[in-house]
Order: structure tokens, then C-alpha cells, then sequence
């Protein structure tokens, strides 16, 4: 029987090709929710209209691979092993068929961000639900040790948060068995390690035999990035990265964020011990601990976003102000906001009354003291100082009602025909007419001072007494001043040569070498 051939055949294929695009087995496919190098999550639904699920699938390069093959229905059949709120419940798994090579398996369908986006974008928000995250994530990881099994692979990607906080656990691909007391002994090196290198555990790192406190060191990190936003070890280089984990002590997450307090440090430095025997013993003994401590000193508050409303309000208060104009009330009408309150003007305060000063008493007069007197001279007996005798005028005193030359009494005008320059009238006295070396008398000495009185003839001058000298004020000598120092510039003490960097020491026999990392390359460095 000849098949059809032409044109329409070629449609049917490309109408066949388009429906194998958009379906995965027996599943619609809704959208894409995440992928990696090996594996790709998709939203999904059933062809007779179930509600939606979320369906992990292999890359076609993948399917090359037999341990990746292995790791997907590893992770499988743990995951429908385990039964817990906190984490995704599995429903179905394929595994292809001799004529089509596929692996997928369909799980629950949890709508969420994972862990590791929320401290890039939004630390303070994962901080403010920190409580509810942890303790949510450690009852999944008991359950899962419960089981009988080790994560591996705990990491802020692997765990899914919402707003509220409600938390799931994905991906169990690397889980397994803890390894017995036998095994500790005999058990020779695994010849890979699997796992993240930011968040692997000493021993991991240098393939020991697991316990479960292999999970405790890597929730510790997360919990360490939780606090701080970043995990407590960085390197230069991935096999730097390790060999931090290996050796050098985790830092307290106080001294990058100053509002953790002491008892959450303690927690977490012995999560993060280099050896298992220091961690907790399991999560339920963590819980116990964390939940007796306060992790913040000041509770951390998350900033509300603004409503549409909220933002109109605030944008016409800015604009608008208080106004209550025909405008502005019709513009908040329409946008629903409520007009200001009218607000009545506070009263003015009271003056305040000053306190009356209290009247002063009236102050008791003082005599006043006596003024010093100056030392008389004493004269002879009839003769008053100036050297005059009682009906005597001295020279250049008027008689009573007598004015000087060219003066006259107030309100009288002088005589018609009166000149100061005329010679005197008859019966006055003629001008004073020196005579050269004669002093005129009660003229003035040369040289100044008061003149000396006539003496009459017969009579003895008293002696003249000196006037005082003039007293000297002491000098009184003021507080001593110390003298100031000159201001000594410290001189710049010599910068010393770098100290020469220490060889690094040789690793003993039984510690990690730098060798036996290199089988670490194609590990994730994140």
C-alpha cells in the first residue's frame, strides 16, 4: 500500500512536530519555570485538565549521560519516600522507553522564588522572616534524616520562600545514605566529591565518610548568608575556595552585621566547626538552641510598599499642600483622597508674669570721711595769707562797685565819647608803667607758681614749705605666666618594610593537599 505523498503530508509533519514542542509525554506545557546545564522545571498540565504541577525533564545532552540519568531517579525515589509540609511531594516518574530516551519526573507545583534570589534582591525582607525560614527548614532536613538520609547539597537555591513565609525544600538529587561505622574505617576514599563548593563541608571536601552533620555545616552557611547576606568564605580561585573551608576558622557574623547579638554567633560558629563531633548533633538540638536566643539586638522592620492610593495621597499633599480651594477639592475628589481637617489656631500663650524684684532696704548712711587737709603755713599775727594787712586790697582788686577799664555793669552802656584807648580820666590811677627787671604786682613769676606775698618791712618771711613729692604707686606684680612650650610637630615614625611572607607549610601526611582538589573542577562555585 503506497503512502501518500505531496504537500499535505508535510503539513501533517510540521503540525506534529509543533504539538511534540508543546507537550512532554502526556503533559501540556504552560510555561518555563527554571533550568541548568542538565535539567529544565516546567509548569505543566495534564491532558484531562488536572490542575497544574511542575515537571522536571533531562536536556537532550544529559540523556548521554548515565549519572545523570542515575542522579534523576535517585532523586525520585527519595523524594517519594518522604512525606513532610516543608517539603515537595513527588507524583510521577519516566524513564523513556527503548524507542524514546527521556527522564522526567512531575512534582508538586509551588509558585515561589527560591531563597538564593530573595538575599540578592531583598535581604532585609528574608532577615524580617528569618525565624519562620529557619526553623521551617530545619524540620524538613530532620525529616529527611528521619528517613535515613543525607541532603548533600543544602543551599539558599534549593529552597523555595514566599511572601508570607511559607517554605519548601526541592531537589534531593544528591542524597544518600550515611555511612556506617565500618565504612568510617575501611571505606577508601570516594573518588568524586558532589556538592557546591560555597557550601560544602570539610569532610566532604576531602571525601571522608558522611554523617548527618555533614548537612549541619552546609545549613550553617546559609544561615551565616542570611544574617550577613554573604557566605563566611570567599577565595581567589575554586580550589582556594575549598582549602578555606578547610582550614581557616568561620569569622562571628557580628563583625559583619554589627545587630546580631553574642548567643546567635555561638550558634553558628558551631554549626560551622571543622570537626562533626563539634556541631550539633541534629537539627531538632539546633532548634532547641535557636529558639532560646533572640538573633537581632534591634528587630529588623521591613519598609510596606505604598498603595496606588497611598502614593496619590502623597503626591497632592506635596503638590497641593493644605489648600481647600474649588480645585484642589475637586482633584482629591476624583482621586478618592479625604481634604485636610481644618485645624483651629492654638492659642496663643499667656505672658508670662515677670517676678517683682524684692524692694531693697534703704541703705544706712555712712559719715563720710574726713578729707586730708593740707599743712597751713603759719604767719605772723595781723597778717593774712598773701602777706595783706586788714583794710589792704591786694594789687589788681577793685574797690566795691569799681570794674576794670573798659568794663562796665550789666544793662549800663558806656559813656558817649568813651574810647578804652583815651588816656585815663583825672583822678584815676595811670597805667602801670614797668620798670625793666620790676614785676608788676600780683602779676605771676616766670616759670609759673604761686607769687611769693610782700613782706613789710621789719617783719621775718616765714620759712617756705616744700611741697610733698608725689607718692609713688608700688607696682603690684600680677600672676605668674609660664612659659609656653613651643608646639612639637611628632615626627612621622618610619614606615617598616613589609614583613616577608611566611612559606606556607607543608601539609602533613594526613592533611589536604592541594593535588586532591582537582577533581573539584566541574563542581558548581556558587
Amino acid at each position: 500500500m503506497a503512502t501518500a505523498s505531496g504537500p499535505g503530508a508535510g503539513k501533517d509533519k510540521d503540525k506534529k512536530d509543533a504539538a511534540d514542542q508543546s507537550m512532554i509525554g502526556a503533559y501540556k506545557i504552560v510555561s518555563f519555570i527554571a533550568g541548568g546545564k542538565s535539567s529544565q522545571v516546567w509548569e505543566v498540565q495534564a491532558a484531562d485538565g488536572q490542575k497544574r504541577i511542575a515537571l522536571k525533564q533531562l536536556t537532550g545532552d544529559a540523556m548521554k549521560d548515565p549519572e545523570q540519568i542515575a542522579a534523576m531517579k535517585n532523586e525520585f525515589a527519595v523524594g517519594k519516600l518522604l512525606d513532610h509540609p516543608n517539603i515537595i511531594k513527588y507524583f510521577d516518574g519516566h524513564w523513556g522507553t527503548m524507542f524514546k530516551k527521556e527522564a522526567y519526573f512531575t512534582m508538586e507545583l509551588f509558585n515561589a522564588p527560591n531563597l538564593k534570589a530573595q538575599l540578592f534582591n531583598n535581604l532585609t525582607s528574608v532577615q524580617v522572616r528569618l525565624r519562620r525560614i529557619i526553623e521551617s527548614a530545619a524540620m524538613a532536613y530532620q525529616h529527611l534524616h528521619d528517613k535515613g538520609f543525607i541532603n548533600r547539597d543544602i543551599k539558599p537555591d534549593n529552597v523555595l520562600v514566599n511572601k508570607s513565609g511559607e517554605l519548601k525544600v526541592i531537589d534531593m538529587s544528591l542524597a544518600g545514605k550515611p555511612a556506617g561505622a565500618l565504612a568510617k574505617v575501611f571505606a577508601p576514599k570516594s573518588k568524586t566529591a558532589k556538592g557546591t563548593r560555597s557550601y560544602m563541608a570539610p569532610e566532604q571536601i576531602m571525601r571522608k565518610p558522611l554523617s548527618f552533620q555533614v548537612d549541619l555545616y552546609s545549613f550553617g552557611v546559609m544561615l551565616f548568608e542570611m544574617l550577613t547576606g554573604t557566605p563566611p568564605f570567599a577565595g581567589a580561585t575554586p580550589n582556594d575556595l575549598l582549602m578555606r573551608h578547610i582550614q581557616d576558622p568561620a569569622p562571628p557574623p557580628s563583625m559583619i552585621n554589627s545587630n546580631i547579638t553574642e548567643e546567635m554567633d555561638r550558634i553558628v560558629l558551631r554549626l560551622l566547626a571543622k570537626k562533626p563531633d563539634l556541631r550539633h548533633k541534629s537539627f531538632n538540638e539546633f532548634l532547641a538552641e535557636f529558639r532560646r536566643v533572640n538573633p537581632w539586638k534591634e528587630e529588623v522592620v521591613e519598609k510596606r510598599e505604598l498603595t496606588e492610593k497611598e502614593k496619590a495621597e502623597q503626591e497632592v499633599g506635596q503638590n497641593l499642600g493644605d489648600r481647600l480651594d474649588s480645585r484642589t477639592d475637586a482633584m482629591r475628589t476624583m482621586l478618592g483622597i479625604a481634604a485636610p481637617k481644618k485645624t483651629s489656631p492654638a492659642p496663643s500663650p499667656a505672658p508670662e508674669k515677670k517676678p517683682q524684684p524684692a524692694p531693697a532696704k534703704a541703705a544706712t548712711a555712712r559719715p563720710a570721711a574726713p578729707l586730708p587737709t593740707a599743712p597751713v603755713a603759719a604767719y605772723p599775727p595781723g597778717v593774712y595769707p598773701g602777706g595783706f594787712v586788714p583794710g589792704q586790697f591786694p594789687p589788681g582788686q577793685m574797690y566795691p562797685g569799681q570794674f576794670p577799664a573798659g568794663q562796665f555793669p550789666p544793662g549800663m552802656m558806656p559813656p558817649p565819647g568813651y574810647y578804652p584807648a583815651q588816656p585815663p580820666y583825672p583822678g584815676m590811677p595811670a597805667p602801670w608803667v614797668g620798670v625793666p627787671g620790676q614785676a608788676q604786682p600780683g602779676a605771676l613769676p616766670a616759670g609759673g607758681g604761686v607769687p611769693a606775698p610782700p613782706v613789710p618791712p621789719g617783719a621775718v618771711r616765714p620759712p617756705q614749705v616744700p611741697a610733698p613729692p608725689p607718692v609713688a604707686r608700688p607696682v603690684v606684680p600680677g600672676p605668674p605666666v609660664a612659659p609656653q612650650p613651643a608646639a612639637v610637630v611628632p615626627a612621622k615614625p618610619p614606615v617598616p618594610p613589609p614583613a616577608p611572607k611566611k612559606p606556607a607549610t607543608p601539609p602533613a601526611a594526613n592533611q589536604m593537599k592541594i593535588d586532591d582538589l582537582l577533581g573539584f573542577d566541574d563542581l558548581p562555585s556558587a
